[in-house]
């Protein structure tokens, strides 16, 4: 979903403005769930059964509340298991669907007619058709679940529309549900016999609108895409790589898994299939490439990963693009993370061997891998680093002293954040690739992941593209994510607010503050520090020559992210 701005000051002997994004009103249908590892949407709907807790051993699975709903394409639940746990691996869940509602079918276990038994946690499982039984995997029956990391809730999907042994099977319009810790003793939801009743709701599929093109032309787009393999130099995969870099037109992109291929090869590649701009490239670590249309003026290792600084003109942009290790190597994922975040916390007090200015806008994009401890990806949004004594101690990531935001691309035509779609795999599909940012010096627009077999063929033919281009080109989808630097640009303000604007922003030795016309003075005018220090007062300043701008004097400040307050509302710039 698209976030708007919001500006709150709070009170205090040392106010600070605290930045927040709060969700934009859906563009989707009311009652919609998304898998995107947020809950709010399930406010919408009752839980189905409510299970005690506190009855199972610490550690061990205690099914708590279940909820369910649907729309004509998907089953939707939300569950609740008491401890945190990953939902694919190394636990002994089962899920029982009676597609049917008779028990005369299916596998007889607490009292339905189970025609699916899914085991989480060995990712496969079991389906009953015409009175056989079958192996099933995850792409017969549409499974994705979320989060990909560990967790003591989950949300997860089914297709209504099955696949057992090769014969379509429909869900009906009722069936029972089931869920079980298949231990000895174990927990059951629900603890009696004959599971949960759910009843089909009519209501059609309702996906946010997403737009392939920039909202405007004056946007950054950037992408993240994992080649897989040096994909866009093999034969038969090239093209899909080419159509669809054809059709989102990127300004800056970081690659991963290149191997064989310099980065002259990859800037080679990008500008013949996107002529008309000079396009600039560099290469860190085994597979890190960053392409870009605006130069790359330093750069620095991280680990197998990279940090790069690009000129965008009137601001430099702080890109790190990562890769970070996969599957149970939470140890080694865990450290580069850490030192990731130790790289921006040094870069942001002044101590990084990089020169990167204060307020400097960064995005960390790329495979992140995170399908194991929960803890790597909260490293990585809110700079929480697990060895201080390699790293250095915590800090808030964002210039403002915040988290960093979550762009979070939903895959196009599914209902949920999935970045990684491999149907060969035992692995349903999951979100490996991030795109995170400082939001507090940037806003996002924009954000998707192309998934080709999720377009309409009016989309395909408008962008020219093909269904199988995304899985052809690799098993990561191509990530989008389009930002402005102008913090005032399509904000929910007061009509009031609207006419005041500052410029330059970053600012040198002058700031401008424009909304003011002949002599009219506002109630206050105070420039702040991030910690609500106050570094000067200009109430009373009037506007010069009857122009509507107000002149700030701000050399002498040094070089930082600071707040201008002009009465309730607030303003931040960057000093040079």
């Amino acid at each position: 979903m698209g976030k708007q701005l919001y500006f709150q000051i709070c009170a205090g002997l040392a106010s600070i403005l605290a930045i927040v994004f709060t969700n934009m009103p859906p563009a989707y249908g009311q009652g919609q769930v998304l898998l995107d590892e947020r809950f709010d949407d399930w406010i919408a709907f009752s839980p189905v059964y409510s299970d005690e807790t506190g009855n199972e051993s610490p550690g061990q699975i205690d099914f708590g509340r279940l909820w369910v709903t649907n729309d004509d394409r998907y089953l939707y639940m939300r569950i609740e298991l008491g401890t945190e746990m990953n939902f694919q691996s190394d636990n002994d869940l089962v899920l029982y669907v009676d597609i049917d509602n008779n028990t005369a079918t299916g596998f007889p276990t607490q009292g339905i007619g189970a025609d699916i038994r899914y085991f989480p946690g060995l990712r496969f499982g079991f389906g009953s058709v015409l009175g056989f039984e079958f192996e099933i995997r995850h792409p017969d029956i549409g499974l994705i679940s979320s989060p990909t990391v560990t967790a003591s809730e989950f949300e997860l999907l089914l297709a209504r529309d099955l696949e057992i042994n090769g014969v379509d099977v429909r869900m009906g319009d009722e069936i029972r549900i089931a869920w079980s810790n298949d231990l000895p003793g174990g927990d059951r939801l629900p603890e009696n016999p004959g599971g949960i009743i759910y009843e089909m709701a009519d209501r059609e599929i309702s996906l946010p609108g997403i737009a392939i093109d920039k909202k405007d032309v004056q946007d950054l787009r950037v992408i993240s895409w994992n080649a897989l393999q040096d994909g866009m130099f093999q034969p038969g995969r090239v093209a899909s790589f080419e159509r669809q870099l054809k059709a989102v037109q990127p300004d800056i992109i970081g690659f991963q898994e290149i191997y064989d291929h310099t980065a002259a090869e990859v800037r080679n590649f990008v500008a013949a299939n996107l002529p008309g701009d000079e396009w600039f490239a560099d290469h860190l670590g085994p597979d890190i490439f960053v392409v870009s249309k605006f130069p790359i003026i330093s750069r620095q290792a991280l680990f197998g990963n990279g940090a790069f600084l690009i000129d965008l003109g009137d601001r430099e942009l702080l890109f790190i693009v990562a890769h970070l290790p996969c599957c149970d190597n939470d140890v080694e994922r865990q450290a580069e993370a850490d030192q990731i975040m130790g790289f921006i916390r040094d870069v942001q007090d002044g101590s990084s061997a990089m020169d990167v200015s204060p307020g400097t806008p960064i995005i960390l994009a790329g495979d992140m891998n995170l399908v194991g401890l929960r803890k790597q990806q909260r490293t990585l949004i809110t700079g929480d680093i697990q060895n201080e004594n390699l790293y250095g101690p915590d800090f808030a990531p964002d210039w403002d002293g915040s988290e960093l935001e979550d762009a979070l691309p939903m895959a196009i035509g599914l209902p949920a954040a999935v970045t990684w779609i491999q149907p060969f795999s035992s692995f349903s599909p999951g979100r490996l690739d991030y795109i995170l940012y400082t939001g507090s010096v940037m806003q996002l627009k924009n954000t998707y992941g192309l998934n080709t077999a999720g377009m309409t063929s009016s989309q395909l033919s408008t962008y020219g593209l093909f269904d199988f281009d995304a899985f052809n080109a690799s098993d990561h989808l191509l990530c989008v994510a389009d930002f402005t630097f102008d913090l005032q640009t399509d904000l929910d303000r007061p009509s009031v607010a609207a006419s005041f604007s500052i410029f330059p922003n970053p600012a040198r030795d002058v700031l401008y503050l424009d909304g003011y016309p002949g002599t009219k003075k506002p109630e206050a005018i105070q420039v702040v520090d991030v910690t609500g220090r106050l570094m000067f007062d200009a109430t009373g300043s009037r506007a010069v020559d009857g122009s509507g701008h107000v002149k700030l004097d701000v050399s002498g400040l040094p070089p930082g992210f600071y707040i201008l307050r002009v009465g309730q509302f607030a303003f931040p710039f960057v000093k040079n």
